[in-house]
């Protein structure tokens, strides 16, 4: 992994400022000009994702070190039979959000940690995991972790158009591998996301949630069978306090508060795959499948 924080991308000289994600400078691009174009050219780790041992290989590209790491535990699955929201899926969300802060980024200047990190931009917001049994006699239960986008600081006065190009590759990436299409190709560049229509919202596009590679890798062709997915998605700031290092399952604690609900894009994707709404809220009881 290249652009980790000690690799050779990372903090090289001519790709400044730093990031995680891998890149080369755009030969059209110079300082103090034109910040109408990106300086950065991504490039990309392509992966290869099986569903389940039924299910077909799906090739899917990769940009940084919080995605890549939660291919990689995904792939350490299936999850143990007895395996539950409150017992594993929640739990390992928790590791895998623990492990992101570890590799990449820097914990945000609120959290008031004494030693933040050496990576670039803060760590994501947000981080998820989607699972569905298999549907044998005795059902393996596969998942999947995904993070929202992180890994670089954003600066559009030295990067220009940088942050929208990465945006629009993850757009990119869940309308050619989804296995059916959930939204029209035009949708981001006419910014017709459901967060994007109204006032209020957060102005994001598809692809940019935490939900992006979950859903990709997990939603089904058969939107029947996309009715036994289940997700949640916890937000980063259950790590505010640096000295927690172990894993609170009581309800009132500081991992089960901080699990939010869909967002309106993924709540506009959960419905149109097929999927229910009720497997994906926070409200739900403490062992749910």
């Amino acid at each position: 992994m290249a652009s980790l924080p000690d690799g050779t991308n990372f903090r090289a000289p001519n790709l400044q400022p730093d990031s995680h994600f891998p890149r080369s400078l755009n030969s059209e691009w110079k300082d103090g000009e034109n910040k109408k174009i990106s300086k950065f050219r991504l490039h990309e780790w392509p992966g290869i994702y099986r569903r389940g041992p039924k299910d077909a290989e799906i090739r899917v590209p990769y940009w940084n070190p919080y995605d890549l790491l939660g291919y990689f535990i995904s792939l350490l699955g299936p999850a143990p039979q007895a395996a539950n929201k409150s017992n594993y899926f929640l739990p390992l969300t928790a590791v895998y959000a623990r492990w992101c802060s570890r590799i990449a980024g820097r914990a945000p200047a609120a959290y008031k940690y004494p030693d933040p990190g050496n990576g670039a931009g803060n760590w994501p917001f947000m981080f998820q995991c989607t699972w569905h049994d298999d549907g044998d006699k005795k059902p393996s239960k596969w998942f999947f972790l995904g993070a929202s986008i992180g890994g670089d600081s954003w600066s559009a006065q030295q990067t220009g158009t940088w942050k929208e190009n990465v945006q629009l590759r993850r757009f990119d990436m869940m309308f050619a591998c989804l296995q059916i299409k959930l939204f029209r190709q035009g949708d981001f560049e006419n910014r017709r996301a459901p967060e994007q229509l109204i006032a209020d919202g957060s102005a994001v596009p598809f692809g940019n949630c935490a939900e992006s590679y979950p859903f990709t890798e997990k939603i089904f062709r058969d939107k029947t069978k996309n009715r036994g997915l289940y997700g949640l998605a916890l937000k980063r700031d259950f790590m505010r306090d640096h000295n927690l290092n172990e894993y609170d399952g009581s309800l009132q604690g500081v991992v089960w508060s901080n699990l939010v609900g869909p967002c309106r894009n993924c709540a506009a994707l959960i419905e149109r795959s097929g999927a229910l709404q009720e497997h994906f809220t926070v409200d739900l009881g403490r062992n749910l499948v």
